[in-house]
């Protein structure tokens, strides 16, 4: 954990130090000690803080009916809003430090356009255990992942991303092709995920709800 502390922070405890022989036992608070309490209190919550971003694959076609399910690829709708979801990440400063994606063609395909379209640059990993994916697989999989990483993209399938979802923030959510959920836990390392970690669900964008 870091636990230096911000210039701004360590410059007014520095400049705002309490003197011990003071005659009062009474605390007084004034807005600038509020400010600085509140800036102490963000700084070391934020290192008991992950990310998790649960986003279905973009539509695939079925027009090949020879192609099994592994193998379908986008169609010309999940062609054009997997890059619309890359671009919301990178506007509401969600750019993920990984990526997990299912290894099916339809997923991967999803999760490289979302990433090129988001700026992120690193190595996709793909899981086999995506594939169809349940609860279970994606909570045993980000418990492994390093607990350096503060926001961590899961790539996947339902049923196993709704109830993911459900799992973890007790809400019930539709996640359509290429619909995102944006999750916050109070976790200092990935490591400490389990199916009765609580999150909060901040907000699930459906890209009919965003692009029209």
């Amino acid at each position: 954990m870091d636990t230096r502390l911000p210039a701004c922070i360590g410059y007014t405890a520095g400049r705002r130090g309490y003197d011990k022989r003071d005659e009062s036992d009474k605390v007084h608070l004034d807005n600038n000690d509020i400010r600085y309490i509140i800036l102490l209190l963000l700084f070391f919550l934020k290192n008991f803080m992950k990310i998790l971003l649960i986003l279905r694959h973009a539509k695939s076609s079925r027009d090949d009916p020879a192609l099994n399910d592994h193998d379908r690829p986008l169609n010309d709708r999940g062609l054009k809003t997997a890059p619309l979801m890359g671009r919301l990440l990178k506007r509401e400063g969600l750019v993920p430090d990984a990526i997990f994606s299912s290894i099916a063609l339809r997923a991967i395909h999803t999760a490289e356009l979302v990433a090129r379209a988001c700026g992120f640059s690193k190595k996709i990993r793909k899981v086999e255990r995506f594939y169809p994916g349940d609860p279970v697989d994606y909570i045993e999989t980000l418990r492994s992942s390093d607990k350096m990483l503060k926001t961590i993209m899961v790539v996947g399938h339902n049923p196993g991303l709704e109830e993911l979802l459900y799992n973890l923030t007790k809400e019930r959510e539709q996640l359509p092709t290429a619909a995102l959920a944006h999750l916050e836990l109070a976790l200092e390392q990935w490591n400490d995920l389990s199916s009765k970690t609580e999150a909060v669900l901040i907000k699930v964008y459906r890209p009919k709800e965003i692009f029209k």
